[in-house]
């Protein structure tokens, strides 16, 4: 669950949004080291096929980072 932040997956009790229920129960069911390989699959993707977002009110102006999606057990 994200601090500070929305968090599309979690409500801020920290119970799992209707919607992404069979989510959360297909990723609670995977081991850490499929969920950890799964996760390396999912940054070479995006890494791959060139998804960024701009980063904008950093010191050095505006920039593009990739995207950092992350999956995790909770």
């Amino acid at each position: 669950m994200l601090t500070g932040a929305y968090d599309e997956m979690f409500a801020p009790d920290g119970s799992v949004r209707p919607a992404y229920a069979e989510l959360a129960r297909c990723l609670s069911a995977l081991s850490p080291e499929e969920l950890q390989q799964r996760q390396r699959y999912a940054d070479l993707t995006f890494l791959n096929q060139g998804i960024t977002f701009t980063v904008y009110g950093n010191e050095s102006g505006i920039t593009t980072a990739s995207v950092q999606a992350e999956l995790q057990q909770q």
